[in-house]
């Protein structure tokens, strides 16, 4: 999962349509692996 965040440079919705799930699972197991939910600061 890690993998396809990164892949898609943390685009969740483009991750979860290449992981085969929904955004909202993505995003419960995004909090049951403890990664961040927010978007990362851009500088």
């Amino acid at each position: 999962m890690l993998d396809a965040l990164q892949r898609h440079r943390f685009r969740r919705g483009e991750a979860a349509r290449y992981l085969g799930i929904s955004r909202k699972t993505l995003y419960n197991k995004m909090r049951a692996y403890g990664l961040p939910l927010q978007p990362r600061e851009r500088t």
